[in-house]
């Protein structure tokens, strides 16, 4: 498994198009994350930078999807300094659920993180029990809950460094 840099538009199509069918899949189970309009390749380009994008690849395909960001003005706008990274929008197709790959993701960026001085992972995520508990499992500690966007998050971090 690979997380690769993105940023062409075969590739915001391919992000686009992971997140509708995993959003889909999510709505079949009665679990509805993402709206439409919020996973269009037009609105993902909207929100994110192309060197935001990253693809997961496993044996040449493309079977995830997660936006990396250095600052976040729309979730944790109080966070000014450049020592955090942003997790949004992690994915992974539906045929390739439960095999550790959203944990092994995480731990792709945490190392990274770690290797360019970062002291924070940083998230937002549905107010949503099993998504919660994934990323505590994760070591993510809850912060609060917050209305963005008129939907309900949790925010969630982890910390990198020792205080």
């Amino acid at each position: 498994m690979k997380l690769l840099k993105s940023n062409s538009t075969e590739d915001w199509r391919t992000a686009s198009l992971i997140l509708r069918k995993v959003a889909g899949d999510l709505d079949e189970r009665g679990l509805a994350l993402w709206r439409n309009d919020r996973i269009s390749e037009e609105f993902l380009k909207s929100q994110y930078s192309s060197n935001e994008l990253n693809l997961v690849e496993q044996n040449g395909h493309a079977i995830g999807v997660v936006f990396i960001q250095n600052r976040d003005h729309v979730f944790w706008p109080e966070i000014t300094t450049d020592d955090t990274v942003f997790i949004h929008k992690l994915a992974v197709l539906p045929s390739f659920r439960r095999r550790g790959l959203g944990r092994r993701i995480l731990e792709k960026i945490k190392n990274s993180a770690i290797e360019n001085d970062k002291s924070w992972l940083r998230l937002d995520c549905f107010d949503r029990s099993s998504l919660v508990r994934f990323y505590e499992s994760a070591g993510f500690s809850f912060v609060d809950r917050k209305i963005v966007m008129g939907s309900s998050v949790f925010r969630m971090q982890q910390p990198l460094r020792q205080c």
